[in-house]
């Protein structure tokens, strides 16, 4: 195109020159906003947004984090159902700031309909049109094996596996689901084949969300092995307690009463010739009381499997009946795993013995004033002790040993401790007297005396003769 066209077009009214300097200011106008286009749709591809996890419990806080976005504009965010659902709590959008083009804000989950959705994050720049969006999932049970599922077992062979089922609380720990049926499956080549079959075995969970399953005649190529819940509603109405494990008898029916969200696990497992595990158990052994029952001591189980195989060695005790010294014996199970699952048991058996007397200790010995009690409950008893722990029976026996100036015999007792063996062993407690007391004398009544007449008489010469009288007739 000649010049004077284009400037005819343009409308121009000045010479050629200024025709051709206007249409260079317009293609350079035009340039700019290009660049401007550009500039905006290259940061476009720079803004993100992301979430502190893939998957929250309801009640759990999101944590959102954006960045990209143009320096210091405000950023609209929005949490919506991926699957365009409409309706529910905590949906709205709202407005947070990007300084320097980031930011973080939170966004709760609510109780009433995410469970098992999958929740579309979307931030859009207020400025800079820029758009970033991200999902996570609202998923609050978790289904897990808790065995130890083998990378390879024999073809027809049968496999035993545990899973549990729980709860996501939101922060605190999984509660355990009990009371729930669990599918497990067998499915051919690998683990995404399972629908619509029918479960090789349903268990209802226990003790803490747990359910076992033993399944078989397993198939001769690889397979997977797959745990399956498939979710539960919304009690309506709502009891008390409710069927949530985290919060069964909270006072809010939304938190007493939730849906659970479906969930699986599965794993797959190989094929591989039997390893044909051949454990062989330690000789039985006879400890003394107080020995070591480690299998340092008492001996280790040795396992031997087939060529390619490897195998692990473990062992568990049981108590048996205690024998006379009062000690539990041990039944201890050795168990030899080969990886292809299979197992072989013995069983070795520990027992105590105790050829060791109890230590026994007498009272010392006692000198008693002549009188006193000889029981043991004045005089002591004696104490013992069994190196196999319990309480020996302990007696005694009383033999006299010679009098001293008492003139009572003593007594050397011997005290006897037997533990239940019959163990025994003496010790002698001497018993004697003494006297340290003066006698007590007692004397007679006083007695008084008669006196006795006694005659004096003159001497003989001084004694004259009476005169006679006449006799008269």
């Amino acid at each position: 195109m000649k010049l004077s066209e284009c400037c005819r077009k343009l409308g121009c009214r000045t010479t050629p020159q200024g025709a051709l300097h206007r249409f260079a200011q317009a293609l350079g106008i035009a340039a700019l906003s290009l660049t401007a286009v550009l500039a905006i749709t290259g940061a476009s591809f720079a803004a993100s947004v992301s979430t502190d996890k893939a998957d929250y419990a309801p009640g759990e806080t999101v944590i959102i984090t954006g960045s990209g976005f143009s320096g210091s504009e405000n950023v609209t965010v929005q949490v919506t159902h991926a699957s365009g659902l409409l309706g529910g709590e905590g949906h709205n959008p709202w407005t947070v700031a990007a300084a320097g083009g980031s930011f973080t804000t939170t966004w709760v989950v609510p109780y009433d309909d995410n469970v098992g959705e999958v929740l579309l994050v979307t931030a859009t720049g207020q400025l800079s049109g820029l758009v970033a969006t991200t999902t996570f999932t609202d998923v609050n049970s978790n289904l897990i094996y808790t065995s130890v599922i083998p990378s390879c077992v024999p073809g027809g062979s049968s496999l035993t596996v545990t899973a549990r089922l729980t709860q996501n609380c939101g922060g605190g720990p999984d509660a355990g689901l009990d009371g729930r049926p669990v599918l497990f499956f067998i499915t051919e080549g690998n683990c995404g084949v399972d629908v619509g079959q029918t479960a090789d075995a349903t268990v209802m969970t226990s003790g803490g969300g747990y359910a076992t399953a033993t399944l078989g005649p397993l198939p001769s190529t690889s397979f997977g092995i797959r745990a399956k819940f498939l979710g539960e509603d919304k009690p309506n109405p709502c009891p008390n307690p409710g069927n949530s494990a985290c919060d069964p008898t909270d006072p809010q029916d939304s938190k007493r009463c939730v849906a659970i969200s479906a969930s699986n696990v599965c794993q797959t497992v190989g094929i591989c010739a039997a390893c044909n595990p051949v454990v062989t158990c330690p000789s039985d052994k006879v400890l003394q009381c107080g020995a070591s029952t480690d299998p340092a001591n008492t001996g280790t189980a040795g396992c031997v499997v087939d060529a390619s195989c490897t195998a692990v060695t473990t062992y568990t005790d049981a108590a048996t009946a205690a024998n006379c010294t009062g000690k539990a014996g041990i039944a201890r199970t050795w168990k030899c795993t080969a990886s292809d699952g299979s197992t072989a048991t013995c069983v070795q058996n520990i027992t105590f013995t105790d050829a060791t007397a109890p230590v026994v200790t007498c009272p010392p010995d006692k000198a008693l004033q002549c009188g006193e009690s000889t029981d043991p409950a004045n005089t002591g008893s004696a104490t013992a002790t069994d190196n196999c722990g319990g309480s020996p029976a302990i007696s005694y026996t009383d033999a006299a040993t010679p009098a001293n100036c008492t003139g009572q015999a003593g007594i050397d007792r011997t005290w006897k401790a037997t533990d239940g063996c019959g163990n025994s062993a003496t010790c002698v407690q001497h018993i004697t007297f003494t006297d340290a007391t003066a006698p007590v004398v007692t004397c007679p009544a006083d007695r008084g005396r008669r006196p006795t007449a006694v005659a004096i008489l003159p001497p003989a010469s001084s004694i004259s003769p009476l005169p006679m009288s006449p006799r008269r007739s």
